[in-house]
């Protein structure tokens, strides 16, 4: 049996999963990954995706596997007619009560507290009241203002106002009446520009043709002063040609920042392809700190919009020893997700929020707009972030 996986997968060198029954046990489940790199075209980033989605449900992996065991151990506790005192005993090895009392745990009260039946119930109510709580939170947009302090910075540019929009995910759950509230939310605080960090886009053009007539108008009421930078996420590069949605978005008078830099009131604002360009198969499209900083004033703040904050250290710390002050990341989603964000904070170098990558290089991190994939969100991190300049001392 052969799977073809096709869609914006498609081309001579499908990639393909292939199920294979034989005699051995090899055979019985073979899956081949036809090369990624069988393609030199922005076909190679499209196939990404499928990866990066495995690697996201094996991140979920565990906590499915312990799900499974709990309801299988429900399903068959009514066959397993032990005694109370067998189910005591057993109950009573549980590692989870180390630290209980030894009344406590020579009390048979506590029978109730730790019987698999009670506890399965436990988790399925909390699990009901946590994905309702995350799905009426995931559109509520919180403000979160900052203030930040930068060396050098200029008189007319201190009191600089800026939102930070990032990981908006346009299709799939996201569709136009929350990217109005977004627009609505950033007009309400008036300020002097708007920085977009990537991850704007989380599906096909086709499939998202009909959001994206309107968005030509909806950007024109994105009001700012000093006018709307983007700069490319990784899903840029998932959903058909990335240059062809930075096309469009120059189309409707957004400022894309392709490794390149633009002036504010005496900063430097630089923009970089996403961490993960070098490997989209675009043809001189990657991710170059040195080209966009390089003709930056060194004695005036230099602020990144890079929407993987793994790239932090590479850009603080740049061969050059360029300049640089302040990065702006988005990417992590903060884990969006209760269950899975105990994982992203253990495994990411940078989860949320303000950091001090080095001396003289500050991160800020924000848990994205909206979201990805299901609509849900933990409580306050659906954020749009209002960053006030202040000069240091």
């Amino acid at each position: 049996m052969q799977i073809g996986i096709y869609g914006y997968l498609d081309g001579a060198d499908n990639f393909c999963i292939d199920l294979h029954n034989g005699h051995s046990f090899s055979s019985h489940l073979r899956i081949i990954f036809c090369k990624i790199s069988a393609v030199n075209d922005y076909r190679r980033g499209n196939r990404l995706h499928l990866l990066a989605v495995l690697k996201y449900e094996l991140m979920k992996f565990p906590l499915s596997i312990f799900t499974y065991n709990r309801l299988v151990s429900f399903i068959h506790s009514n066959q397993e007619r032990r005694s109370l005192n067998d189910k005591f005993s057993i109950k009573h090895q549980s590692k989870s009560y180390y630290f209980t009392s030894e009344e406590t745990l020579n009390s048979r009260k506590i029978l109730p507290l730790i019987d698999s039946r009670y506890l399965i119930f436990f988790s399925i109510n909390l699990a009901v009241v946590i994905s309702l709580v995350t799905f009426i939170n995931s559109d509520n947009i919180t403000i979160k203002e900052i203030t930040i302090k930068l060396k050098d910075l200029p008189n007319n540019a201190t009191g600089l106002r800026f939102a930070l929009i990032s990981d908006l995910h346009i299709g799939g759950y996201v569709n136009l009446d929350q990217i109005l509230m977004v627009v609505h939310r950033v007009n309400s605080k008036d300020v002097d520009a708007v920085f977009i960090d990537g991850d704007i886009v989380d599906g096909q053009r086709d499939d998202i043709s009909e959001p994206f007539k309107t968005m030509r108008h909806i950007y024109r009421y994105l009001r700012s002063k000093m006018g709307t930078y983007l700069v490319t996420g990784n899903h840029e590069y998932y959903f058909g040609n990335a240059i062809e949605w930075l096309d469009y978005f120059k189309s409707i008078k957004i400022n894309v920042l392709d490794n390149r830099n633009v002036n504010i009131s005496g900063i430097c604002l630089a923009g970089l392809n996403d961490y993960s360009s070098g490997r989209s198969g675009i043809t001189d499209h990657k991710f170059e700190i040195e080209r966009a900083i390089e003709n930056c004033d060194q004695n005036s703040p230099v602020i990144i919009l890079s929407h993987n904050p793994a790239s932090a250290k590479e850009i603080a710390f740049n061969i050059r020893n360029l300049r640089v002050d302040l990065i702006l990341s988005g990417h992590t989603h903060a884990g969006q997700f209760y269950t899975i964000a105990p994982i992203v904070y253990w495994f990411l170098p940078y989860f949320h929020g303000l950091y001090h990558v080095s001396s003289h290089t500050q991160l800020l991190v924000s848990a994205g707009t909206l979201y990805q994939g299901s609509p849900m969100k933990m409580l306050f991190m659906s954020e749009l972030w209002i960053i006030s300049l202040d000069s240091s001392s």
